[in-house]
């Protein structure tokens, strides 16, 4: 049975135990996996997911119940298979590792190939004072967030695909890194002249490391085979 998640209104999975108790990376972790789960066995969904429009209306896609629960260990001790904790996401994090996993999975023989002919990308978000759908119900100040978010969400695709065409393999690399590991802050320390360059003209650079690794995997999946505007 499939659960339909609206992860940018709800904001975040089930959780059974305190946040406080993860690890550093655990949140990082936990998304990584649910993210294989849903690559492995349900591939089709996973990818609806990644092309959704941050624009777009309705429910932002499918995640399986199954994919939600993954084993999990704390403390250095299993602790069996439970929901995610404490992990906050939203559609773009659901895109950004969905994307990962993919492109990990459709390439185990080796990195992509980015497709240096294919036009400029498209990042759309809603231009300031665009109102508020017929349909929207949870009022003004909500949707004047969406809006903002959506704006800054674009220029960190942009960022993204900046990046990946500048720096294909670098970011390919970034991808093949274990999360948290010490290979993950190499491959940042390589691309880090490369993603100031890029931000000099496509905007801000995101404040943290899930933001960066995702918006790299996003637009490196569809800038190769499988990927798409």
């Amino acid at each position: 049975m499939k659960l339909a998640f609206a992860g940018s209104l709800l904001g975040c999975l089930s959780a059974l135990a305190a946040a406080a108790h993860l690890p550093k990376n655990d949140g990082r972790i936990v998304m990584r996996d649910l993210a294989n789960c849903m690559a492995k066995r349900y591939a089709s969904d996973a990818r609806k997911y990644v092309g959704i429009s941050p624009v777009s209306a309705g429910q932002p896609g499918l995640i399986h119940p199954d994919c939600m629960v993954p084993v999990y260990i704390v403390g250095g001790q299993p602790q069996g298979r439970l929901p995610v904790l404490g992990l906050k996401a939203t559609t773009k994090n659901y895109r950004y590792a969905f994307a990962e996993a993919l492109l990990l999975r459709r390439n185990r023989g080796g990195a992509p190939e980015v497709r240096r002919d294919r036009p400029p990308l498209i990042h759309p978000a809603f231009a300031t004072g665009t109102p508020s759908p017929a349909d929207w119900s949870l009022g003004e100040p909500l949707w004047l967030k969406r809006v903002e978010s959506s704006q800054r969400e674009a220029k960190e695709s942009a960022l993204g695909e900046c990046v990946v065409r500048a720096a294909p393999e670098a970011s390919w690399t970034l991808l093949r890194s274990e999360v948290g590991g010490d290979a993950e802050d190499q491959a940042f320390t390589l691309l880090t002249p490369i993603v100031f360059r890029c931000a000099g003209s496509q905007g801000a650079i995101p404040d943290n490391k899930t933001d960066l690794r995702g918006t790299i995997a996003l637009n490196l999946y569809r800038l190769t085979d499988g990927g798409g505007n």
